[in-house]
């Protein structure tokens, strides 16, 4: 799992770890975090696309002879620009997109693959949690539930915690963020399994972008 930041050390006053360089980063104390989304939404274009870049070198990814599947929530907040589509096809020069919400890949998996009609799929991020209801794949839009609370929520109270406690570690978030992840236990492989089945087959347009169905772009 590569993180979706820039980090600034006060150690390395010369250098950012992007994404995956965050590994390089010898000290994990007093760290300063960029990140592009905010509550599930992607509000920094810029830094997002330099980690994109920064993955898809160490990944060793041709973009140009490969599609990818992006899940963003974005485009369901009109109010909100969404240039994921220009940036992926102009200036990476992805063949073709497909892009969803990571609720949409779980109900279309569970209607597929686990004939189960009616779901209910809770999704549980950074600093934002959503709830949605599911028939046959279709999203009930008055069932839809976006709540401002998530892992970051969780982290903050350790740190509150132990602050109070033990010893300040206020400035501490990548520490108590690994404390807090080693002891959580989830299913592996169930997310990459939804998304690999409902991916479509891959199309023989030279470009194309896919939201509910497939068009050219």
């Amino acid at each position: 799992m590569i993180p979706n930041s820039i980090v600034n050390a006060k150690h390395e006053k010369k250098r950012v770890f992007v994404g995956h360089q965050q590994d390089d980063c010898p000290e994990k104390f007093s760290l300063f975090y960029v990140r592009p989304i905010e509550r599930g939404y992607v509000v920094n274009w810029d830094t997002q696309q330099q980690i994109w870049e920064k993955t898809f070198d160490h990944l060793d990814i041709e973009p140009t002879t490969s599609r990818i599947a992006l899940t963003d929530n974005n485009y369901l907040v009109p109010a909100l620009p969404d240039v994921s589509s220009e940036i992926l096809f102009e200036y990476f020069r992805f063949q073709e997109i497909h892009k969803a919400t990571a609720l949409g890949f779980v109900a279309e998996h569970a209607a597929r693959i686990r004939k189960r009609s009616c779901v209910c799929v809770v999704d549980s991020g950074f600093s934002w949690t959503t709830v949605a209801s599911f028939v046959d794949g279709i999203l009930i839009q008055e069932s839809v539930i976006r709540i401002d609370v998530g892992g970051k929520a969780l982290t903050n109270k350790l740190k509150d915690w132990i602050s109070y406690r033990q010893l300040n570690v206020s400035e501490e978030t990548h520490v108590i963020n690994e404390c807090k992840e080693n002891v959580l236990l989830c299913e592996e492989g169930s997310f990459e399994m939804s998304i690999k089945s409902t991916l479509p087959q891959r199309s023989t347009a030279s470009s194309v972008l896919r939201c509910s169905t497939w068009c050219t772009s």
